[in-house]
Formats: structure tokens, C-alpha cells, sequence
């Protein structure tokens, strides 16, 4: 299998927003605009309002992904 691991990479995207393309991909796809969003919580924000009007697989396993790293980011040890 030749899987482009490069594309799930983090990245950051501005405001300590990391992201991998493959994400960035999806969100581009849904038009949620993640450059101006300050943390992850908005982008959460902006999901969970598409998620609320239809059922998208994708963008419910995206918005488990972010939601766990928002988590682990921000939560004190």
C-alpha cells in the first residue's frame, strides 16, 4: 500500500491551530472557514452547526479527532 502518510502530518495552521492536510481537506470541503478561527473549540463550533442540519460520517469522525486533541492540548496535567 502506498499511503501518503505526509498528508496526515500536523501543521500549524496559525493561532497554534495544528492540523494535518488530509483535515484541512475536509474542512476546505465543508467551507469552514479554519484560518480565522482562534482555537479549536471555534472549529468544533463550525462543525458541530453542519452536523446539527445533516449526518455526515466524515466530518463526525473529524469532529472526534479535533475534539480529542483539543482535549489533550488544553486540559491541565
Amino acid at each position: 500500500m502506498n499511503e501518503d502518510f505526509e498528508k496526515r502530518f500536523l501543521k500549524d495552521r496559525g493561532h497554534n491551530i495544528w492540523l494535518s492536510d488530509e483535515e484541512v481537506a475536509i474542512l476546505n470541503r465543508y467551507n469552514i472557514p479554519y484560518q480565522t478561527c482562534l482555537t479549536l473549540t471555534e472549529i468544533l463550533y463550525h462543525i458541530d452547526n453542519i452536523l446539527n442540519e445533516e449526518e455526515i460520517e466524515e466530518l463526525e469522525n473529524l469532529s472526534i479527532q479535533i475534539s480529542d486533541r483539543n482535549y489533550y492540548q488544553n486540559t491541565n496535567k
